[in-house]
């Protein structure tokens, strides 16, 4: 990655953070989403440089969206994609990375929330052929492993997403971790990968 935008939120009284997470990511996304069938499609990703996980979780008020070259950041024509929200938030000029400024390297990558118990069951029996009940009583021996899952997803920052296809809202969560060198790989339509890292600075 040699190049980034940093979009900043500036929330006020009347309109939330976590409303303006949702509505700058899901143009976001859209934006990703428009580049998937191009040269570029796989090639963005993001970073949240004040992200924190715990009990004072949350993603700051910043996100810096990477590409390769300023042409491939300029397909996404984020200040028109953004034009609406204006107001509430900042976006810079495109810019190379500061290597002098470089901290390290971060993995972004998205974490999905485990499905309910009768859910999986009834989806693995489904596709194996197998009864039910034989599925949640193999299910019953993993449910501590599925409760530290649970309990390490209410750790990690959240977006409420909503699906451009059924309309049913969800929650992106975001982990993050340390990495010792940049590494190429493709990158989701959110911007996200589970082994790609990018840039802290």
């Amino acid at each position: 990655m040699n190049h980034y935008q940093e979009i900043t939120l500036l929330p006020d009284a009347e309109i939330s953070l976590a409303f303006l997470w949702t509505k700058v990511y899901t143009q976001l996304h859209l934006a990703f989403v428009a580049q998937k069938d191009t040269p570029h499609g796989g090639t963005f990703a993001v970073s949240f440089p004040e992200y924190t996980e715990g009990k004072g979780k949350g993603l700051g008020h910043k996100v810096r969206v990477f590409a390769e070259t300023e042409e491939a950041l300029q397909t996404l024509n984020l200040d028109k994609k953004l034009e609406r929200l204006l107001d509430y938030v900042h976006l810079t000029t495109i810019r190379p990375i500061p290597t002098r400024r470089l901290k390290g390297y971060a993995i972004y990558s998205r974490q999905h929330a485990p499905h309910s118990q009768a859910q999986t069951a009834r989806r693995f029996s489904r596709r194996h052929g197998l009864p039910v009940e034989q599925e949640t009583a193999r299910l019953a021996k993993k449910q501590r492993q599925r409760e530290k899952l649970k309990k390490s997803i209410r750790d990690l920052p959240y977006i409420q997403m909503q699906s451009l296809t059924n309309r049913h809202k969800y929650n992106l969560f975001i982990h993050k971790r340390q990495a010792p060198s940049p590494s190429a790989s493709p990158f989701s339509l959110y911007g996200l990968s589970p082994e790609a890292a990018v840039p802290e600075f």
